[in-house]
């Protein structure tokens, strides 16, 4: 069970899905708090206009839709240009998650959420934009021409220059502690960004395993490993509770800490999500 402090750390909490997703699950999503932050996950061949027709839905039902924009899938800053007029005049969008993407090939001009903020086409006509954080790291900057540290600076700089708000939603974790280490690293190298934590949410234990590894999650995978011990644990459902009050508590006792939301990533089990939530 979630204690009383994990409640108070959960609320105004974000969610992400994709369009097929939020299509099947809408009447589930319609519970949610109302002005929840509904991110929407850019895949690898989704067309655009679905994307900008799930941000209207979203908006129209009283949430707040954050995009994906994959820098990787934009030819120049013209088509920048015109998707971002899309999401404002046709969806409402006002806020926005910047990656680079996780196709390797480029498509046009931009490599990384870095070349898509120095276009600054996103300096006053945002107002919120998120960066991806990796507490366990991230092997495409690590292979690309900048460090993490040295992304996360520009990041920082950039918050320094534009009217938007910047915030670090990180990818998913199975280690509390990594994430106060990570944020550790991050205040001494002078970067006190507020931070998202993204949390895994109830699924099967072998569908996050497979979502784990996808997505290139660190040293934290073997928490879920330890838990698969047996055919009779294969099909047993992860539920993030324990994570969720080590995490909550731990941050409790740091007054100045940066980590202020969770970010959940439910893997399509909205309803598993709700029943924890509520």
């Amino acid at each position: 069970m979630l204690n009383e402090l994990t409640k108070d750390f959960l609320d105004d909490f974000s969610v992400e899905v994709t369009p097929k997703v939020f299509k099947k699950n809408i009447h589930l999503i319609q519970k949610l708090p109302n002005k929840t932050h509904i991110y929407i996950a850019h895949i690898d061949g989704l067309q655009t206009s679905e994307i900008i027709n799930t941000a209207k839905e979203i908006t129209d039902l009283g949430f707040i839709p954050v995009p994906h924009i994959a820098a990787r899938q934009i030819e120049n800053k013209r088509s920048l240009e015109n998707l971002l007029k899309a999401y404002k005049n046709e969806s409402g969008v006002s806020e926005a998650l910047l990656i680079a993407g996780s196709t390797d090939k480029i498509y046009g001009d931009f490599e990384s959420s870095i070349d898509l903020i120095q276009t600054g086409l996103f300096d006053s006509s945002f107002k919120c934009i998120y960066f991806a954080g990796h507490p366990e790291g991230n092997r495409d900057i690590e292979a690309s021409r900048i460090s993490l540290k040295d992304s996360l600076g520009l990041k920082s700089n950039f918050s320094d220059i534009t009217d938007a708000k910047v915030i670090l939603t990180t990818q998913f974790c199975f280690d509390e502690q990594k994430i106060l280490d990570w944020e550790d690293l991050l205040i001494k190298d002078g970067i006190n960004l507020p931070i998202h934590i993204g949390v895994a949410g109830p699924t099967k234990l072998t569908n996050l395993m497979r979502y784990s590894i996808d997505c290139g999650v660190g040293p934290s995978i073997k928490i879920l490993e330890d838990n698969i011990s047996g055919v009779g644990k294969l099909l047993t459902n992860y539920s993030p509770n324990i994570f969720l009050n080590a995490l909550a508590s731990k941050i409790s006792l740091n007054k100045n800490t940066n980590i202020q939301k969770v970010h959940f990533y439910p893997f399509g089990g909205i309803k598993e999500l709700l029943n924890l939530y509520n």
